[in-house]
């Protein structure tokens, strides 16, 4: 489901073409320096000295070196990768962000945007025989699909010490109504310990070890009857409220901005101690990572959950994390991201809440 409300924002660089100085003309020099080689010669060559920079292609779930490919950069030429991955480039191109495209035996086509001269360049590459449908289905299909959704920065965690009040905040499909409502019952403070034990136990496991813990953790409170304030910007809310019939189940929800980076997300809780209870927390953190469901591969991740964190899962999130938000099949990063720059902060807004998923 594209998201229409939301302008897509790609930035376009353009480089500066290559040129000598224009020469003092003709007429006003003496016939000495006008002669052919001259001292006027070396006053007119290339006005750019040659800069050099390197980089490595590496397998993106081991992180060895892929070598044998090819990356080439628009408007400058190919380079070679050696048996190890490493590759190096001189030119005398002018500053700027190049486009490049990276192919080789038994890689995934990657394209993407360096800039030069600049840091080392790594191009994690993603093999062929990884399961790509699968990865499809997590990482680029939850709320428009295609594209890759995720955060840029490790969020906060906020657990909601009140109840919801089911009637009035759950539909009969286990989905959130509109407004979530704060009943009167409280968590006890080992319910709500549990809850973040759960999340902070997969939150490494499904970013590819990119967080290691949530930013901050705290708890709010809601007076019984009153709205929850269930979307935080730069955090994960955490309802929960009472059990319904069958087997212990959530929901997630995310808000992306305009960029697609995950910049508020929600995770619903039914109140149960079923060995599942774990997994079904990870599940649900998954969609408020900006993960969808998946049926090509054993995962945390598929509609009805029977395991736990897979690794299908770890090798997706790892993938999922080398990528910055924008990214779409087979491998294309967008126009603006550069694999030698850090990501830029994450922009709240314009925010399009997605609609949630079980």
């Amino acid at each position: 489901m594209r998201h229409s409300t939301v302008p897509l924002v790609f930035v376009l660089a353009v480089t500066a073409a290559c040129g000598g100085r224009s020469p003092t003309a003709p007429s006003a020099l003496p016939a000495e320096l006008d002669a052919p080689g001259g001292p006027l010669a070396s006053e007119t060559a290339s006005p750019l000295e040659v800069r050099s920079m390197t980089g490595r292609a590496t397998n993106a779930l081991t992180g060895a070196g892929a070598g044998g490919v090819t990356i080439r950069i628009a408007d400058i030429g190919d380079i070679a990768a050696d048996a190890a991955g490493h590759f190096s480039l001189d030119s005398e191109a002018a500053d700027g962000r190049y486009r490049v495209v990276v192919s080789g035996a038994g890689m995934v086509e990657r394209q993407t945007s360096l800039v030069f001269p600049g840091e080392p360049a790594t191009l994690p590459l993603i093999p062929i025989s990884f399961n790509t449908r699968a990865f499809e289905e997590m990482a680029r299909n939850f709320v428009e699909p295609g594209v890759l959704k995720r955060w840029t920065a490790a969020p906060a965690l906020i657990v909601e010490a009140s109840l919801l009040d089911r009637a009035a905040s759950i539909d009969a499909a286990g989905l959130p109504l509109e407004t979530l409502v704060a009943s009167a019952q409280q968590q006890s403070e080992a319910a709500i310990n549990e809850v973040i034990a759960h999340l902070t136990r997969a939150l490494p496991l499904l970013t590819g070890g990119q967080f290691t813990a949530f930013s901050a953790v705290s708890t709010q409170t809601t007076a019984a009857g009153g709205a929850v304030e269930a979307l935080n910007l730069g955090a994960i809310t955490v309802v929960r409220y009472a059990r319904g019939a069958g087997q212990c189940r959530g929901f997630g929800q995310i808000a992306p901005n305009g960029e697609y980076a995950v910049v508020a997300g929600r995770v619903g809780l039914e109140v149960c101690a079923d060995a599942l209870a774990a997994p079904v927390a990870a599940h649900e953190l998954g969609h408020a990572l900006g993960y969808g469901h998946v049926t090509a591969s054993p995962s945390v991740m598929t509609a009805t959950v029977t395991v736990d964190v897979t690794e299908f899962d770890r090798q997706a999130a790892a993938i999922a994390y080398q990528r910055p938000p924008g990214n779409r099949a087979p491998d294309v990063d967008p126009e603006g991201f550069t694999v030698n720059q850090p990501l830029p902060p994450a922009a709240a807004g314009p925010l399009f809440i997605a609609p949630a998923l079980p």
